[in-house]
């Protein structure tokens, strides 16, 4: 449930504390024209994160390390493929392939396996164009005068040039 300020309570206990001026201010303003006190809002905004954490604290390893991922991944992404990804807007086959690439460079490779479950239709849409880029790429020849390290440098350069700095 998301949090809700409620009307002042009554039984309470003094207390100091010092808030940094910058949210003094955002309080204030958020409780602008509520009926309820500063002291009451952060109360209830100390209830409400406590009870979340109890429930963050709960959690299995596997769901607190999906957590903190999707924590992560939210700071990685645009607002327009988080929309996509929350159904907000239909997924395109460039949304999709932005995600994926997203998922390739953190290294998230659950997020990556269950985006392809979830949109097979764009996973085979996606995966036959990598397959066009591998075919329409030309290869250069390993010699004597190139080792593999350049060879690899040579057909990242020429993926970039064609598809963007992104590309690979």
């Amino acid at each position: 449930m998301p949090f809700q300020i409620k009307p002042n309570k009554k039984e309470t206990e003094n207390k100091t504390i010092r808030f940094p001026m910058p949210l003094i201010q955002k309080i204030e303003n958020a409780i602008q024209n509520q009926d309820v006190s500063f002291s009451s809002f952060v109360i209830q905004a100390c209830e409400y994160a406590l009870e979340k954490y109890s429930t963050y604290k709960t959690l299995e390893k596997k769901e607190n390390d999906y957590y903190h991922r999707l924590l992560n991944n939210l700071f990685q992404y645009t607002k327009e493929q988080l929309s996509a990804l929350c159904g907000e807007i239909p997924m395109t086959l460039d949304l999709f392939s932005e995600i994926l690439e997203i998922c390739v460079s953190m290294e998230d490779m659950d997020e990556f396996f269950a985006l392809c479950d979830e949109y097979p239709h764009l996973s085979q849409e996606h995966f036959k164009s990598m397959e066009k880029i591998g075919e329409q790429t030309e290869l250069p020849a390993i010699s004597c005068e190139i080792d593999d390290v350049e060879s690899w440098n040579h057909l990242c350069g020429k993926i970039r040039k064609k598809y963007g700095p992104n590309a690979i």
